[in-house]
């Protein structure tokens, strides 16, 4: 998919004469480059219910919760397995079992986080 196309004349001339336009741009290069290197560690390391709550807490971090501590963006079970990389059963599965050891809530379509830093810890405990 291409959003948008910028000539690359009008990228390399600034680059080349305006240091800290640069030095924007590559700290936005390293942090995609960051993001992509734990997406893919994420991958390969972690069990889909790992992935699962890691995702959850990127979410709530990245776009809040509401008044009643769900997340503000409302995922379906197969919006969550496609951002994870799971078949849908494995999702709800797994999404069933975070919430049955109490550490996510679930509402319709609505999914919020019970505790925190139980959930940070069952995803560095592998």
């Amino acid at each position: 998919m291409e959003v948008c196309f910028i000539p690359k004349d009008r990228i390399v001339t600034p680059l080349k004469s305006n240091p800290k336009f640069t030095m924007e741009v590559l700290k936005t290069l390293a942090s995609d480059i960051k993001d992509s290197n734990d997406v893919i560690l994420s991958l390969s390391q972690k069990n889909v219910k790992q992935r699962i709550a890691q995702a959850l807490l990127y979410l709530e971090e990245h776009y809040g919760v509401d008044d009643d501590g769900f997340l503000k963006l409302n995922l379906t079970r197969e919006d969550l397995a496609s951002l994870v990389g799971t078949a849908l059963e494995s999702c709800i599965r797994n999404v069933s079992a975070l919430k049955k050891e109490g550490l996510i809530k679930i509402s319709g379509k609505r999914t919020g986080i019970v505790d925190n830093a139980a959930l940070e810890r069952f995803i560095e405990d592998f």
